[in-house]
């Protein structure tokens, strides 16, 4: 019996005789030579006999030794097949384990033709055994409730092997079957011998006999939520440290995976505990502190992220702060990457430090308000966030060129372009718009009836506003002159008005309110298609009311004061919606009243919240149903045509107190220019 030390390779097929004629027969050890006409005569012992003779110490002469009667000069029986095994019983003997004078079961081979097929059949024309047969023995032995140990000590196999069988041959047959017709790897048979769930085992088999196989996906169910030793946190708390809090690690069976960490938390709880050690120096500082194990990508609030410095553009002292910041980081990372368990923390404390200085710096006139730490793999990241830095008193603005030479003055002014005049201006002078007061009440309220609110809102503006063309004028005309003039960098978020439809059209019927006004653009849309005009034209060609009617349209559809979360509440774009509503005297509730959809999200206490507003009488009784509450109330509220509060609006425009010009000047009209509001001629088509 051939015994390997790597299930990866088959082991030999055991030796059978190939005749009938053959005879059992018990032959003494020192009795026993080897046939010349072995294939294998005059090969040496190889390196495997020592564990076969181990094997057989153990379990014994499994497969008897195929032998013939020696002839003249030779021993009373010589081995036709079987030539390690007698090698291995050899071995046994010169170790003192069995006596020279052992028997032997063997058959015996009495005509010519039975022993040539026994010298030449079993060592070349045999079926080599698949591993997959191994494993499935290796199961059925562990069944048979024999140990590790003993299977181990009788196979020659190493305890941690037979372990490793042990797994595999748990593993669905289907698995075992695409293994056998090389549809699987054997490492692969190890991802899925990791799956507990049987059933994924064949679904992910029967892809592979498909020739369908997922690798990628089966690895992301094998490692994905894993918490291993490569984790980034164990670059500050060491396996020693975690393993003397309790901390537990599971080495993987099969040794390709790293060890698994199952106590996640005490994991954490120990790496905040260290990095918050780390980051003494930081909080000291007056910095706010916050351990994270991803890295924010949103600013907190009330603070900013850095800005962005271009370096080549710096004045020569601020260029040097910058490259020695630099430079200190740098040796401050060597020194993290030189230090042992015990200096590690001081390190990455020094690291911190420098991480600090190179942030004031990007920060200017910004003051450096919190600092994010996460896990890294050489110990902590940081995110710096600054402060809103302060606007310059006008005394500390740039200076004008006045103060140069005026002839260096002149020359400039004839160098510089209009272009470059405005770009310098934008530079200097971006006023502040002025912020309205905007209280939300998002006590107790979820996001999901949030986002509800907050889209029914959305929907009544935008049917109001579709139908008022000069208020349209003044929020796109609004919306322009804080981009264009006022230099205004806020994002879209904070503004009322997206100038790109944020929903897409809605399908008639789905929603009565916003419907309506898609159904008007798909007119203006078949209009214009029929026309054959370019955009342009088919615009000029328009009556002037039907050329507002569709500005109303298209600035409608630009609405947006949707929030999916309570914790996201655009102010700015909230304080416009009510400038809006005051104009177009926007009121949702001659339009809709909260209906099923709506009131669904709300909880029975919030409804029965609603009936009581409304002082309508509320369904009573412990078996009634919340559907049964939500139509009562959509009822109540379609009777007497009621809004929730957080659908109303209250709140005015601020009237701007604008000079008006004398009724003279007013009344004069500069000779060769037409007056306002005159018609002009109209566009060619």
């Amino acid at each position: 019996m051939t015994v390997h030390s790597s299930i990866t390779a088959a082991p030999a097929a055991p030796s059978a005789a190939p005749v009938s004629a053959a005879s059992r027969i018990r032959v003494k050890l020192c009795d026993l030579g080897l046939a010349p006409e072995n294939l294998r005569f005059d090969v040496p012992e190889d390196a495997e006999v020592p564990r076969l003779a181990d094997t057989i110490r153990a379990a014994g002469v499994i497969y008897p030794p195929i032998v013939r009667k020696g002839r003249k000069g030779e021993p009373a029986f010589m081995v036709l097949d079987g030539r390690r095994r007698r090698f291995a019983l050899l071995r046994l003997v010169a170790d003192g384990l069995i006596p020279e004078d052992f028997e032997v079961e063997c058959l015996l081979a009495a005509s010519r033709a039975a022993q040539a097929a026994a010298a030449v059949l079993p060592n070349a024309e045999h079926a080599p055994v698949h591993t997959a047969d191994v494993i499935v023995a290796i199961g059925k032995l562990r069944r048979s409730r024999l140990t590790t140990s003993a299977i181990a000590e009788a196979l020659g196999y190493d305890e941690t092997e037979v372990r490793r069988l042990d797994a595999l041959a748990r593993v669905h047959p289907d698995v075992l079957q695409a293994y056998r017709l090389s549809k699987l790897t054997l490492t692969q048979v190890r991802l899925l011998a990791r799956l507990k769930d049987r059933a994924r085992q064949a679904n992910f088999a029967q892809d592979a006999l498909g020739g369908y196989f997922h690798e990628h996906g089966l690895r992301v169910l094998v490692t994905g939520g894993r918490i291993t030793v490569e984790d980034p946190r164990f670059a500050l708390v060491t396996e020693a440290a975690y393993a003397e809090a309790g901390g537990r690690l599971s080495a993987d069976l099969f040794g390709e995976l790293p060890a698994e960490a199952l106590d996640g938390d005490r994991l954490d709880d120990l790496w905040r505990t260290a990095a918050a050690r780390v980051a003494d120096g930081l909080a000291t500082a007056g910095l706010t502190v916050v351990c994270s194990r991803e890295r924010g990508l949103r600013a907190p609030d009330g603070l900013e992220h850095l800005p962005f410095v271009h370096w080549g553009s710096l004045p020569e002292d601020l260029t040097a702060q910058f490259d020695q910041a630099r430079d200190d980081i740098e040796a401050a990372m060597a020194l993290v990457a030189e230090a042992t368990d015990e200096t590690r923390e001081a390190a990455l404390a020094q690291m911190l430090q420098t991480r600090l200085v190179l942030a004031r710096l990007a920060a200017g006139r910004g003051e450096i308000g919190a600092a994010l730490l996460s896990p890294a793999r050489d110990g902590l990241d940081v995110t710096f966030y600054q402060r809103p830095a302060p606007p310059l008193p006008q005394a500390e603005l740039p200076a004008d060129d006045e103060e140069e030479d005026e002839e260096e003055d002149e020359d400039d002014d004839e160098t510089v372009t209009g272009e470059g005049r405005v770009a310098s201006a934008r530079r200097r002078w971006a006023p502040d718009i002025p912020e309205r007061a905007v209280q939300v009440d998002t006590a107790g309220v979820t996001h999901i009836q949030h986002a509800a609110r907050t889209a029914m809102a959305t929907r009544g503006l935008i049917r109001d506003l579709v139908d008022h063309p000069d208020v349209a004028v003044i929020a796109v005309t609004a919306q322009l002159f804080k981009h264009l003039a006022l230099n205004d960098t806020i994002t879209s978020d904070a503004s009322l008005l997206r100038i790109a439809a944020p929903n897409g059209p809605v399908p008639a019927g789905e929603d009565d309110l916003e419907s309506e006004v898609w159904r008007r653009l798909a007119a203006r849309r078949d209009a214009f298609l029929a026309s054959g005009l370019r955009p342009l034209a088919f615009v000029a060609a328009l009556a002037e009311p039907d050329r507002m009617a569709l500005l109303a349209e298209l600035v409608a559809v630009t609405v947006d004061l949707r929030e999916a979360r309570t914790t996201v509440i655009r102010r700015e774009a909230r304080a416009e919606a009510e400038e809006v509503a005051a104009l177009c005297g926007a009121d949702l509730a001659q339009r809709w009243t909260p209906d099923d959809a709506f009131l669904a999200v709300h909880s029975r206490t919030q409804l029965l919240a609603f009936m009581a507003e409304m002082e309508a009488e509320a369904p009573r009784g412990g078996g009634i149903r919340k559907d049964e509450v939500v139509r009562a109330t959509a009822e109540a509220a379609a009777v007497r045509r009621w809004l929730p509060a957080c659908l109303r609006w209250g709140v005015g425009v601020e009237a701007a107190e604008t000079p008006q010009p004398e009724p003279e000047a007013a009344a004069e009209v500069v000779a060769g220019e037409p007056e306002t509001g005159a018609p002009a001629e109209p566009l060619a088509a």
